[in-house]
């Protein structure tokens, strides 16, 4: 029996390893569309090669992980055309990130409500969707008011061993290597992707401030990077000057 031929569409640093070695590994005939150009122009090279591979490439069904987009959407007009399975694999709350980046005037053309019913459209018209958890399932179902006969949520496998405490010496060889020298560490760790979660860190930095001078043996640790992280140091320098809280 021959392999499905799968069409990827479009291609990401990560959708390598979520994607392509895994579907590559079990023997599927998979090609992938390039999306690395930039800006204005790029989008529309972007969205004409999807388009052009949707509708003219060797393939059984088109596959994209990256759903809310307009390449996406000319790759679904493009299976259309074929009249290929086209198949969305959600991986984001795109609605958290759409309000974000309208918050601070990044949306474009991508926020228009001429854009959202073109969204809506390639989502009810999917052959099938496969977003990356349960809750996000439920946003689509919510939001897209969808169906969940064709959806099927990816199944994650949970190293139970990767959550076991590290013993009392691994504790303190990990501490004396970062300088954390304080018998207890409370950590809050995040990617600094979106303004409400960032909002939610500032609003107890008062209370973990407040901790820290009351307990001299607990430090602070707020560990993560992103596009929002200097902001988020710039705006609460005078909370984190503690010798106790840090930030890297």
């Amino acid at each position: 029996m021959k392999p499905m031929r799968v069409l990827l569409t479009p291609a990401s640093p990560r959708t390598q390893t979520k994607l392509v070695e895994p579907l590559r590994t079990i023997g599927t005939d998979l090609r992938v569309t390039p999306a690395n150009a930039t800006g204005r122009l790029g989008l529309l090279l972007n969205m004409t090669a999807a388009f052009t591979a949707a509708a003219c490439a060797s393939a059984d069904v088109v596959l994209t992980d990256e759903a809310v987009t307009f390449v996406t959407t000319a790759a679904w007009r493009g299976a259309r055309l074929r009249g290929r399975p086209f198949i969305l694999r959600p991986r984001g709350d795109w609605f958290q990130e759409a309000e974000n980046n309208a918050q601070r005037g990044q949306m474009g053309a991508a926020g228009t409500a001429r854009a959202h019913r073109l969204f809506r459209r390639c989502f009810r018209s999917a052959n099938g969707l496969i977003p990356v958890s349960e809750a996000l399932g439920d946003i689509l179902v919510a939001r897209m008011d969808l169906d969940r006969e064709r959806m099927i949520t990816v199944p994650i496998s949970t190293d139970i061993d990767r959550f076991r405490p590290a013993d009392d010496a691994e504790v303190a060889r990990l501490k004396a290597e970062l300088g954390y020298r304080c018998a207890h560490l409370l950590p809050v760790v995040m990617n600094f992707q979106f303004a409400q979660k960032v909002a939610g860190v500032e609003r107890f930095l008062p209370a973990l401030r407040a901790l820290m001078d009351a307990r001299e043996d607990a430090c602070v640790v707020i560990a993560g990077d992103g596009p929002l992280h200097s902001e988020f140091i710039e705006h609460n320098r005078e909370l984190l000057d503690h010798p106790r809280m840090f930030a890297p």
